[in-house]
């Protein structure tokens, strides 16, 4: 005695319904995709995006802090410089040790003022 499977739905012969539906779903799916000639324009478009995202610039006056997932990894100086695209942020720190008084004129501190002395940014006038 051999096993035959039967049609749960009593259709003997005909075509199973959720195999027409995977054809059809395969060959949609053939038309939709992209051609070779689009694939590569994407994927171009992707590395221009990435590369974009990689390349970071330091300016004189600063110094870069490059951290990866809130860690800092390195240190860097001036010019530009490349980072890991979405795992690495960039903070930069400005190497001013002080910042020019608001008072200052282009004649010079001293011409306005008295001898002038800076004390942690904080500027003091004899």
């Amino acid at each position: 005695m051999s096993w035959e499977p039967k049609d749960p739905w009593g259709q003997q012969g005909g075509s199973d319904p959720l195999d027409d539906v995977i054809k059809k779903a395969q060959e949609q799916w053939q038309q939709m995709k992209p051609s070779k000639g689009m694939r590569s324009i994407i994927w171009i478009v992707i590395a221009i995006f990435a590369f974009s995202q990689a390349v970071f610039k330091v300016e004189p006056d600063e110094e870069g802090l490059v951290k990866r997932f809130g860690d800092v990894v390195r240190t860097v100086g001036p010019g530009p410089h490349l980072k890991i695209p979405f795992l690495e942020t960039v903070s930069r720190i400005s190497n001013q040790s002080s910042r020019p008084h608001p008072n200052r004129s282009a004649r010079g501190a001293d011409a306005d003022w008295g001898h002038e002395h800076s004390f942690g940014g904080i500027y003091c006038s004899i």
